[in-house]
């Protein structure tokens, strides 16, 4: 899981628990102007297969945490728990999305849509 942090001009992604281990990575900052919009995953569904390779886990239906890659595209994941994950779509950064588990998703994809608004 992670938590979401707002600052002046940036979105702070910490990594927390045992995840940061599996992510290979404890936080990722994101300028606020790179975010192109931010989405609660109401489904609960999600391909966690959406990698061609990375460093980071995967265990199939249960986690997907760190950076991947595939066609091209560049994204960072933490999420176990598909109900609470938000997609993040980024411009003219290091990576074009973000999957992240959050506490709060509906509460949070407010901070961040406020901030960039």
């Amino acid at each position: 899981m992670t938590t979401a942090t707002i600052t002046n001009k940036e979105l702070i992604i910490t990594v927390e628990g045992l995840d940061k281990l599996l992510a290979f990575k404890g936080h990722v900052t994101i300028p606020l102007a790179h975010i192109e919009k931010v989405a609660h995953n109401t489904q609960g569904l999600m391909d966690f297969r959406d990698a061609a390779f990375g460093i980071g886990t995967i265990f199939a239906g249960m986690i997907q945490a760190g950076t991947f890659s595939e066609d091209g595209k560049k994204s960072f994941w933490d999420v176990r728990d598909p109900k609470k994950a938000l997609l993040i779509t980024l411009r003219d950064d290091a990576y074009d999305k973000l999957v992240i588990e959050v506490e709060n998703p509906d509460e949070v994809t407010r901070l961040i849509s406020d901030a960039i608004a």
